[in-house]
C-alpha cells in the first residue's frame, strides 16, 4: 500500500522523528558515493557496480522488493549497540518525504528477511501507522525495528548532495603494527571519494559523543579475531574483500 509521503512526514514531526537512516557496509558506501544517490540492489546490480552481498538477496527478488530503497526513522544502533548492516551510517533530512520525486512511500509493519506467506507487510493507511509507530512516544526495539520506509525504482532520485546531512562511521578500535587504524583507513577512503565526486559531507565518529568506546567495538574486535571474513565483509572496500592491513 503506497501512502501519502506529506502524512507521514506530519506523522513523523509528531513523534518527535527528524531523519532517516541508512547503514551499509564500507563496500556498498563508497559506490553510493560515487553515484552520488542512494540507489537500489537492483540498480546497482544492474549496472554491474559494486555492493556487498546480503543473506536476504534472494528473497528480496522473490517478494518484489530488490528495485528499492529501505530506510529507518530510528539510528537503530543506538538501539541495538550495533548494525549489521554496516558500520557506515547515512543520515538524511526527513523533508525528502515532501519532495516531489517521493510523493508516496511504503512502510513494511515487520523487516522483510521475516516475512512468510500471508504475514501482514505494509501499513495500510496513515492512521495505522500513527497508531502504531512508536506507541505513547516509546521505540518499542523489537517491534518498530521492523518497520522500514520503502521507496520503489528510485533510480537516482535520492541525491546525497540534497539529502545526506552527514556520515557516522563506526570505530572498531583496531589498531594495526603500523599504529594506523582501520577506523582511519575507512574515513580516509571514504573522504577521498567523496572528494572525488564533488561532495561535501562530514563524517564523525560514532564516538564523537565523548564516550571512549561503543559496544560495536566489542563486537567488531571479536569479528577480527574470530571471524576475519566476515570483518571484512563490512569494512573492505573491494569485492575480493582485500585486508585493511594492505
Amino acid at each position: 500500500m503506497q501512502l501519502n509521503s506529506k502524512n507521514i512526514y506530519d506523522a513523523l514531526l509528531e513523534k518527535g522523528v527528524t531523519n532517516f537512516y541508512h547503514a551499509n557496509s564500507v563496500r556498498t558506501s563508497l559506490t553510493f558515493i560515487k553515484e552520488k544517490a542512494f540507489v537500489s540492489r537492483a540498480y546497482v546490480e544492474d549496472g554491474k557496480l559494486d555492493q556487498t552481498d546480503q543473506y536476504t538477496d534472494t528473497k528480496d527478488k522473490d517478494l518484489g522488493i530488490w528495485d528499492s530503497v529501505f530506510l529507518d526513522a530510528q539510528d537503530l544502533h543506538n538501539h541495538f549497540g550495533i548494525n549489521h548492516y554496516g558500520p557506515v551510517l547515512f543520515e538524511l533530512d526527513l523533508k525528502l518525504l515532501l519532495d516531489p520525486d517521493f510523493t508516496t512511500v511504503q512502510i513494511t509493519k515487520t523487516n522483510p528477511a521475516n516475512w512468510v506467506v500471508d504475514s501482514p507487510r505494509f501499513f495500510e493507511s496513515v492512521d495505522d501507522f500513527k497508531g502504531k509507530y512508536l506507541k505513547d512516544g516509546n521505540f518499542d526495539k523489537y517491534y518498530d525495528s521492523g518497520v522500514m520506509f520503502v521507496f520503489s525504482s528510485p533510480g537516482k532520485k535520492f541525491d546525497l548532495k540534497k539529502y545526506c546531512r552527514r556520515i557516522i562511521l563506526d570505530d572498531p578500535k583496531i589498531t594495526f603494527t603500523d599504529d594506523s587504524t582501520v577506523f582511519a583507513k575507512v574515513k580516509n577512503t571514504i573522504e577521498e571519494t567523496l572528494n572525488q565526486n564533488g561532495l561535501i559531507i562530514p563524517i564523525v565518529s560514532r564516538l564523537a559523543d565523548g564516550k571512549s568506546h561503543h559496544y560495536c567495538a566489542f563486537q567488531y574486535r571479536r569479528m577480527w579475531n574470530h571471524q576475519k571474513e566476515e570483518f571484512e565483509k563490512l569494512f573492505a572496500k573491494k569485492q575480493d574483500n582485500q585486508p585493511l592491513e594492505s
